[in-house]
């Protein structure tokens, strides 16, 4: 079964200097024929849904780079963190704040992708994930 959500990720600061967190763009697009619901992170709303329904994931070679990560709870979202996405809409949101530690990589090339909770009562093999985009930290 194809999902009907596309989801597109780019860095918008392919190169970071060391203690500096990248930023990403996000790009959430309806290719299905019925509305679909996501949380709403446009205009810095509810910026804590952020770490827990579109969480960050970096790996560095293809391993999973383990970071220290804040604890981030910010309860259930109620329905005004919901947008909903009509069947070809999209929606970008600029991602530049994260639970994990990715402000404190040593140098080297990493890839993020996005691990997306459109349900939030969904079992986790529901998520979504974007593809890869590499950034790079230096000295």
């Amino acid at each position: 079964m194809q999902r009907p959500l596309h989801l597109s990720l780019e860095a918008l600061t392919a190169t970071v200097k060391r203690g500096e967190v990248p930023a990403f763009k996000l790009t959430i697009r309806n290719e299905g024929d019925a509305p679909e619901r996501i949380i709403d992170l446009s205009a810095g709303r509810r910026r804590d849904l952020q770490d827990t329904y579109y969480d960050l994931v970096v790996t560095q070679g293809g391993n999973l780079v383990d970071m220290p990560r804040m604890i981030s709870d910010p309860g259930p979202p109620v329905e005004r963190d919901f947008l909903e996405l009509k069947a070809s809409e999209e929606v970008t949101f600029e991602l530049t704040r994260f639970a994990s530690g990715i402000g404190w990589l040593p140098p080297g090339k990493y890839q993020a992708r996005v691990r997306f909770r459109q349900d939030p009562l969904a079992p986790l093999e529901k998520d979504l994930f974007s593809p890869y985009a590499e950034f790079t930290v230096r000295e």
